[in-house]
C-alpha cells in the first residue's frame, strides 16, 4: 500500500456503532432467508427424504469451504506473510 498515494488508499473511518449495527441486521436477515426457505428447497428435491436433504446440505457447505480454502490458500500464495488477517486493514 506504500506505493499506492494516499489519496486513492482507502479509508474505513470509524465505524461505530451504526455500521455494526447494519452489519448485524444484514447478518440476520441471510440467517432468516437460509431458513425460510429451506422447507421449499427440500420439497422441491428429488426423492425429498430427510436423509437426501441433510446429504445435500452436507455437500453445499463442504463445497463452500473448499471455495473458502482455494480462495484463503491463494491469496496466501500471492501476498504471503505481508498479508493481514484482516483483509480491510
Amino acid at each position: 500500500l506504500s506505493q499506492v498515494p494516499a489519496n486513492l488508499q482507502p479509508s474505513f473511518g470509524d465505524s461505530g456503532p451504526l455500521a455494526s449495527g447494519v452489519v448485524l441486521a444484514c447478518t440476520l436477515a441471510t440467517a432468516f432467508v437460509a431458513h425460510y426457505n429451506a422447507p421449499r428447497f427440500h420439497a422441491e428435491l428429488a426423492d425429498n427424504t430427510v436423509k437426501r436433504f441433510n446429504t445435500v446440505v452436507g455437500f453445499a457447505y463442504a463445497i463452500s469451504a473448499i471455495v473458502f480454502a482455494v480462495v484463503a490458500i491463494s491469496g496466501f500464495l500471492t501476498f504471503g506473510q505481508h498479508g493481514s488477517g484482516f483483509i480491510l486493514n
